[in-house]
């Protein structure tokens, strides 16, 4: 399996490393100087946009598309990347205005529903992680800042849904308006377990797990700036869907544990 997107300066795990490790004022920490309990990874909560999916051309080319229709300007050097990940009714009024927001929304919905959905690819490997973790007894779920609707539908069109216990987004009415609020909500339907981790590729993803006293696994291929998971206080960043399963199985037959402290390949 070739790796997926950048590693660059970030901080990374080997699939092979036997030890886990972080950094400590610029050295590393073995796993015996870090603090946080091992707990078992038997429910694994996943992010789906720059985690499970490259979701950037669906959606920015519907953002685009709807810029378009309306005639307003795209700002210069293109939409940003970084519109990626926290919901859109967020971010837009810094780019057209709250008075234009709404529209430039409703636009993008009807266009990324009727076509954007479609133009999700998995990323490199993660089909075969997804049915390896759900055959090997992980109970798994989706926990996006997407809206639910549209979740569920790239989730059966990948696929993909009898993989998962639940498929948990915000609502159309903004009822989930945060990552936290999200990942409550799912782990709410999977009857409050005691042993999850959440794994995604922006900073909301952690910021909403450690709300819930979850660890959070950063991937590395997704659309976090450089450093920002680790800055976050991402447990691990990993370089590719095949490392990530190593260590979430590890962690699940005892044999190491991710969520022990960041991992230096």
């Amino acid at each position: 399996m070739r790796p997926v997107g950048r590693t660059g300066s970030r901080v990374r795990v080997d699939a092979t490393c036997a030890t886990w490790t972080r950094r400590v004022a610029g050295g590393s920490a073995t796993i015996g100087s870090v603090t946080t309990a091992a707990r078992p990874a038997a429910t694994v909560l996943l992010d789906l946009d720059g985690t499970l999916i490259d979701s950037a051309p669906g959606i920015l080319g519907s953002l685009t598309a709807a810029f378009d229709e309306l005639g307003i300007p795209l700002p210069e050097g293109g939409l940003p990347r970084t519109l990626l990940g926290p919901p859109l009714y967020r971010s837009l009024p810094a780019l057209v205005g709250t008075d234009r927001a709404p529209e430039v929304l409703a636009a993008y919905r009807r266009i990324y529903g009727d076509a954007g959905i479609r133009e999700c690819i998995p990323f490199d490997g993660i089909d075969v992680l997804l049915r390896e973790l759900a055959g090997d007894g992980v109970t798994l779920a989706v926990a996006t800042s997407k809206a639910q609707v549209y979740a569920e539908k790239i989730v059966e069109y990948r696929g993909w849904t009898a993989l998962f216990a639940t498929v948990c987004g915000d609502t159309l009415d903004a009822a989930r308006p945060t990552k936290a609020d999200v990942v409550g909500e799912a782990l709410r339907r999977l009857g409050g377990p005691t042993d999850a981790i959440m794994v995604g590729d922006r900073l909301h993803d952690v910021e909403g797990a450690r709300t819930h006293g979850l660890d959070c696994l950063g991937v590395g291929w997704g659309y976090a700036a450089p450093a920002e998971l680790e800055e976050a206080g991402a447990v691990a960043v990993l370089p590719d869907p095949e490392a990530l399963g190593t260590a979430l199985l590890r962690a699940r037959t005892g044999a190491g544990n991710p969520t022990s402290g960041t991992v230096v390949g």
